[in-house]
């Protein structure tokens, strides 16, 4: 028998949004890699103008 290996376990983590600069908390064990956004939609919105947003 093979052992199960826990390839995609993340840790909980909290962060702050780069762009909406909202705090955001993950849940450990889930499959969520976010470590600078919120979400997608955040991403693509702060990679369009990256210049417009101070760095933290």
């Amino acid at each position: 028998m093979k052992e199960v290996s826990f390839m995609n376990y993340y840790k909980s983590r909290t962060f702050i949004c780069k762009q909406c600069h909202q705090m955001v908390a993950t849940i450990e064990g889930a499959f969520d890699r976010r470590t600078q956004f919120c979400s997608g939609l955040c991403s693509r919105r702060y990679w369009r103008h990256p210049s417009k947003y101070k760095k933290m």
